[in-house]
């Protein structure tokens, strides 16, 4: 703004509306206020201006601060959105470490229980085979019994039969003792179809 106008406004509100006469005193007075209202404003301007030109400095730094929080949000937005979603397969991960450990744990379990019953069933097969070879004995002595019982029958069914047929005949011989061992006996096949 140029001196003069800026002088105007203030000889105006410095001048009395009531005088009419300015006088060369007075005229220096209120140049001397001028020179001070100038000098004063003169300061001011620059401060206001200097003012001004912070105020936009710090209106662009803010703007560009506010960009840079935008930014910095969504960057922010989208880091915690893949911290949630390995947050979550992390999560998967342990679940299904935990479920292959579970079932890990039965399979072992399991299989003990297993061992511990073919080791039971071992011992049972231990025990039914000593059963069996201990009646399978039995029976071998049972059979031999058997069958010397059925030679006796039939050496006394031969015997009456012969005696009732032949009442002469001396019959003793066949009291005496086989030549054959019991033994082998229990292995010698019974002919029942002998008929005298």
């Amino acid at each position: 703004m140029p001196a003069d106008s800026m002088m105007e406004p203030v000889m105006e509100v410095t001048l009395p509306a009531s005088s009419v006469k300015i006088t060369a005193e007075d005229s220096a007075i209120r140049a001397t206020k001028v020179t001070k209202t100038i000098e004063f404003m003169v300061p001011l301007i620059h401060y206001l201006n200097e003012f001004m030109e912070y105020t936009v400095g710090l209106l662009t730094e803010a703007t560009k601060h506010k960009m840079d929080i935008k930014t910095l949000k969504s960057l922010k937005d989208r880091a915690l959105k893949e911290a949630r979603e390995a947050s979550v397969r992390a999560d998967a991960v342990k679940r299904r470490a935990q479920d292959t450990k579970t079932m890990l744990k039965k399979s072992v379990e399991e299989n003990s229980r297993l061992l511990g019953i073919k080791e039971a069933l071992m011992v049972k097969v231990e025990e039914l085979k000593a059963q069996s070879a201990k009646a399978s004995e039995e029976y071998k002595d049972e059979k031999a019994e058997f069958t010397i019982d059925a030679y006796d029958e039939r050496k006394h069914f031969i015997r009456s039969r012969l005696a009732f047929q032949y009442p002469e005949l001396n019959l003793n011989f066949l009291d005496g003792v086989p030549e054959v061992p019991v033994a082998d006996m229990a292995g010698a096949p019974i002919d029942s179809k002998i008929v005298l």
